[in-house]
């Protein structure tokens, strides 16, 4: 009995430890997943900023353009030209920078399931230990109880056997004494046998005699 509740205190050690490491991989990947939040958030930051000042940049441009109209400065179909010329870079830029941002959405949303799987995995397991740890605490508790219960058996045991030996040494006594008194007994019939006998010879003689004498005198 001891040593299988030592099994079950070193069963639930070891699945302590494991519950702990658990808990540390669970600690890891969230700050992994932290980590990969905050670089994501920046790159989309930053094609966010890349996209906005590519707009102010076409704005300024068109623009220029509306004020170089006015004045006539420069020839406006050379400038119309180069307008088409970055509305088509623009949105070509537009375009890839959109790919690359849904590119990076997809990718991030991807590892986000799969830290997301990871942990709740391990919660999982963690919340498993937890319940074989309770059922060994359980386990332990109902030994220990055992363990205390045979020991109270054992004490009382030996309360009980102390009892009967100690009536055992009082009834020894009690028929040596009554040997004592049915010697006693035994002496005192014999002595009284003896005296009846005596009793009953002295009576037979005296009768004898009274005949013996009531003989002679006819």
């Amino acid at each position: 009995m001891t040593a299988k509740l030592n099994h079950l205190k070193t069963e639930y050690s070891r699945l302590e430890n494991e519950k702990n490491e658990y808990e540390g991989t669970i600690t890891t990947l969230q700050e992994q997943h932290k980590e990969d939040s905050l670089r994501r958030a920046k790159e989309y930051k930053e094609i966010s900023n890349n996209v906005v000042e590519m707009n102010i940049a076409l704005k300024q441009i068109r623009r220029q353009h509306e004020d170089l109209k006015s004045e006539n400065v420069v020839d406006l179909s050379k400038l119309l030209a180069n307008v088409g010329k970055f509305q088509e870079l623009y949105e070509k830029t537009a375009e890839a920078s959109r790919e690359e941002l849904d590119g990076k959405v997809r990718e991030f949303r991807q590892k986000e399931e799969e830290s997301r799987n990871r942990v709740e995995e391990a919660e999982t397991r963690v919340k498993q230990h937890e319940e074989q740890q309770e059922q060994f605490l359980k386990r332990v508790m109902e030994l220990e109880a055992q363990l205390e219960e045979i020991e109270h058996l054992k004490i009382q045991h030996g309360h009980e056997k102390e009892e009967i030996l100690k009536k055992l040494d009082a009834n020894e006594a009690k028929v040596l004494l009554l040997e004592d008194n049915l010697k006693d007994v035994d002496v005192l019939t014999g002595l009284q046998m003896n005296e009846k006998i005596q009793e009953v010879e002295a009576r037979w003689r005296e009768k004898l005699e009274h005949e013996e004498k009531e003989s002679e005198a006819v």
